[in-house]
């Protein structure tokens, strides 16, 4: 329980296969995911922030990568009902954010 409303909420998935395992960590049983608030993606120094983009490992496209996502990610944020989940799923070549219902 985090007393956070449903819409401030955010759904992280990762469908993208582990290189090493070749395992999808949200298709596991039991599944892999990370409810967290959703403000932690965007603002401030981005707590919740996964580490799918390479910030420990390659900077430059760490910052390449982070800002069009953190953009989605605020705006979809910013047209939220009570009745909405929002979703940050990362599958094979991209990052996709989606507001579920």
């Amino acid at each position: 329980e985090t007393g956070l409303k449903k819409a401030e909420l955010l759904l992280e998935l990762d469908i993208k296969p582990n290189d090493k395992s070749g395992i999808t960590p949200a298709f596991k049983n039991p599944p892999e995911f990370k409810i967290a608030e959703a403000r932690g993606y965007f603002e401030g120094s981005r707590p919740n922030e996964p580490d799918w983009f390479y910030k420990k490992e390659d900077y430059q496209v760490y910052q390449e990568n982070i800002r069009p996502v953190v953009t989605s990610v605020k705006d979809h944020f910013s047209r939220m009902t009570k009745n909405h989940l929002l979703c940050l799923i990362r599958h094979p070549g991209s990052v996709s954010c989606y507001k579920l219902q």
